[in-house]
């Protein structure tokens, strides 16, 4: 199994020219089948529009580097609709809140894993309060746009202190993140002063950005409180 940790950060590298296309910027899950369905593209050109490699193009996720055959299967989101759709649907299954059958909140979830040949979500770490517990692929009964729900079984297995969780995080994972931490910053810096070019909506259809409002720190903060970052770096002029 591979987690996100491992594999946001990686360059991608096309056989054909031995060419580095980019890093992982992210993932982008199917939320119909539970499997990653998209690696997001981060280049020096990533505002301009957004480029995904479609999962089933990865010839293999090495602890290096992801491989691809060659340039041409790196697409821009927008001319395929299917993956504009994943994109605009939100796709992100980190800072998910998990709730239970029985509406019994469960936390939030801070890492996964998944089949690196398939790309089906296998299990999710949730954390609540100061205990971080594995969801299996069993218990996750739907991924939804505003939560995940799981079976009632699921909510108390597996019990884990945040700190032992971080403790088993390989140095490479730990690099890994400052890198990701890095690009987030970078991403932060292009944005702010940035015009909103369309309405972004919260969860109950409320205008939470208009069109033409100017993006500050406040507005990214927002935007990451109401889990439509993403949404927000797509929709800037």
């Amino acid at each position: 199994m591979k987690s996100r940790k491992e594999v946001c950060g990686l360059p991608i590298i096309a056989i054909s020219g031995g060419e580095k296309i980019g890093t992982v910027r992210d993932l982008a899950i199917n939320f119909v089948t539970k499997q990653v369905m998209l690696l997001v593209v981060e280049d020096p050109n990533w505002y301009k529009d957004t480029k995904v490699v479609p999962f089933r193009s990865i010839k293999s996720i090495g602890e290096d580097a992801i491989i691809i055959d060659s340039l041409s299967q790196v697409v821009i989101a927008s001319t395929d609709n299917q993956f504009e759709q994943i994109l605009q649907k939100g796709t992100q299954l980190i800072n998910s809140p998990v709730m239970s059958v029985e509406g019994k909140y469960a936390g939030t979830v801070t890492e996964y894993w998944f089949d690196p040949q398939t790309g089906v979500v296998d299990s999710c770490a949730i954390a609540k309060g100061n205990s971080t517990q594995t969801i299996p692929k069993d218990k996750i009964l739907t991924f939804g746009k505003d939560a995940i729900i799981i079976s009632e079984r699921g909510v108390a297995e597996f019990p884990r202190k945040v700190e032992e969780l971080r403790e088993t995080v390989a140095p490479e994972e730990a690099k890994r993140k400052t890198e990701t931490e890095i690009i987030g910053e970078q991403q932060k810096d292009y944005l702010i002063g940035k015009t909103i070019k369309e309405d972004i909506l919260d969860k109950e259809d409320n205008i939470l950005f208009m069109a033409g409002e100017t993006i500050t720190e406040e507005t990214i903060e927002k935007a990451k409180n109401a889990n439509k970052y993403l949404e927000l770096t797509y929709s800037v002029e």
